[in-house]
């Protein structure tokens, strides 16, 4: 299911990335990718610290990295508010295809299940 995802994600994003840029200009698109890429990075990390806390069982260090990763998170997208090529709706844009990607995998692995 993550992987279908994150593939959904990649796709939304390019699909989205490249509607912003005939629409609106490279600054668009490279502000749509910007974000779908913060989002990929953020469902990367989450795999891999949920397979850490499975697998080893440490608790207390998977919420410590979940914390942490905010924290970098927050930095970022703070950081990058300032920068002059970047426009917000575009992040936004781009920041919003993890959620879509979530709703569009949750909705074929619904569709799958009917049909058995």
């Amino acid at each position: 299911m993550i992987k279908n995802t994150a593939v959904s994600m990649v796709l939304y994003t390019l699909l989205a990335a490249g509607l912003g840029y005939y629409l609106y200009g490279p600054d668009q698109a490279f502000s749509i990718a910007t974000g779908g890429v913060i989002m990929l990075l953020t469902l990367m990390s989450f795999v891999i610290v949920f397979a850490v806390v499975f697998y080893k069982k440490l608790i207390a260090l998977a919420v410590f990295v979940i914390i942490l990763k905010y924290v970098i998170l927050g930095l970022i997208l703070w950081n990058l508010s300032s920068a002059k090529w970047l426009k917000p709706i575009g992040l936004i844009i781009g920041l919003a295809s993890l959620l879509i990607a979530i709703l569009v995998a949750t909705f074929m692995k619904s569709v799958s299940k009917e049909k058995l």
